[in-house]
């Protein structure tokens, strides 16, 4: 017995050793898939600067553990400056986990990143450049379809749209969601209109949670932090989503319900989704879901959106103006612009406007009577587009017809060639702007 119980032992110390032994190669393949420090080198193929952009490179690319964006805190250089980064983990959307990179590149340049996960007492080099906002009241009630009553408007990260809610409800701060970076401001109607507007910016600071607190016209007139620059009336706008039926655009206007969450806020990336379940779009009935995201140092919202149903286009546009010229772009391949540009503000300042699109996915440029319009077909239930705005009292401005043509250029062109990001002799595409 006492025989038996020596080899038992001497099994169970050997074992030991081979599990120890086990667990440390496990733990040295577990590290060698990502370094300490990774290095990300991007190149610029264009002739002109790439000034202030944001990079948008996915985990998947980074080939990083998410464990590890959760127990370290980020920090880019470079050279010896620190440049800002964030990290957005995946969430309940088909988004996986991204990283954002501020960087400025020279023209046709290669620049080196050194990405480090350390422990760091400092909130970084980052500053909040982008907002997005919903707010609406509560402790009253809708008499007739405005919302009397209650307090003060309150500040939440999602809403399902009350059916007595329609335009000038007194019910949403300024009718929606609102989001804007240091450039440009821009809101949604969250009613029957579904139309978006622009808040022009004299500050590079966020200001959209000071707007509207005291009902729906002092926006209208010039503030400190700037204006409500575009009358949408029954037009598109700029960038509204909607169904061409071959004469006219239709917004989203008859829904069986909406939705609307603010589903990123962060120094470097904002985002708004807006869910239309039973939108009812010519002879057609169909869920649409929208993202509205922005970026610091852009004055362009990126319009993402996703299709569950049978619909043969999707159209957006730019509401006309009698002050304003149309441009449209001849010389661009891949990415192409509606524009309009003139003293089409509400305060009679020159404004550009313009609608980005992918020249594969255009049908025609047409227009009814309240818009320029820009029919497109979605591939895979799916469709995205740009739109933005430039006024000429925002800091560092465009004032001139030339400058925002050679500015709608030049956003085409990087659309078409993206800059190259290489990560750990992987060499993928980055989306900025």
């Amino acid at each position: 017995m006492k025989y038996l119980e020596f080899v038992y032992g001497q099994i169970l110390n050997i074992m030991k050793k081979y599990y120890l032994i086990l667990l440390i190669i496990t733990v040295s393949c577990q590290r060698g898939k990502f370094s300490e420090d990774v290095k990300i080198v991007v190149t610029n193929p264009h002739p002109f600067e790439l000034k202030d952009i944001v990079l948008e490179i996915s985990d998947d690319s980074l080939n990083i553990p998410a464990e590890k964006f959760q127990n370290t805190q980020l920090a880019a250089f470079i050279g010896s400056e620190e440049i800002c980064v964030e990290h957005q983990k995946p969430d309940w959307s088909d988004s996986g986990g991204r990283l954002f990179l501020n960087v400025s590149l020279p023209a046709l340049s290669e620049t080196s990143i050194e990405l480090k996960f350390e422990k760091r007492d400092d909130s970084g080099s980052c500053s909040k450049r982008t907002l997005a906002e919903l707010w609406h009241k509560t402790g009253g009630e809708f008499v007739d379809h405005k919302y009397v009553g209650g307090g003060a408007f309150q500040p939440v990260d999602s809403l399902r749209v009350p059916e007595e809610c329609t335009d000038h409800s007194f019910y949403i701060k300024y009718e929606g969601p609102g989001w804007e970076s240091d450039k440009v401001g821009y809101r949604l109607y969250l009613d029957w209109r579904n139309a978006i507007d622009v808040f022009g910016k004299k500050t590079p600071h966020m200001v959209l949670p000071e707007v509207g607190q005291d009902g729906y016209e002092s926006y209208h007139n010039m503030s400190e932090w700037g204006m409500d620059v575009l009358k949408v009336g029954s037009s598109l706008g700029i960038g509204t989503v909607a169904y061409w039926d071959g004469k006219n655009a239709q917004r989203v206007a008859v829904t069986d319900s909406v939705m609307c969450r603010i589903k990123a806020n962060t120094d470097l990336f904002s985002e708004v989704k807006t869910d239309y379940y039973g939108w009812e779009a010519g002879n057609n009935k169909l869920t649409l879901e929208s993202y509205l995201s922005i970026k610091a140092g852009s004055r362009a919202t990126y319009h993402r959106l996703k299709i569950k149903g049978q619909i043969d286009n999707l159209c957006t546009g730019i509401g006309k103006d009698p002050n304003a010229e149309v441009i449209i772009g001849e010389k661009n391949a891949g990415w192409n612009y509606l524009a309009t540009w003139g003293k089409q503000s509400l305060n009679g300042d020159l404004l550009g406007l313009a609608v980005l699109f992918p020249v594969d996915r255009l049908i025609q440029v047409s227009e009814d009577e309240y818009s320029y319009v820009v029919v497109l077909s979605p591939e895979n239930n799916r469709l995205g587009y740009y739109f933005l705005a430039a006024w000429e009292l925002e800091p560092d401005a465009i004032k001139s017809k030339t400058e925002f043509i050679d500015y709608l250029e030049e956003y085409c062109a990087l659309l078409t060639q993206p800059v190259f990001v290489k990560i750990q002799n992987q060499i993928k595409t980055g989306n900025n702007r």
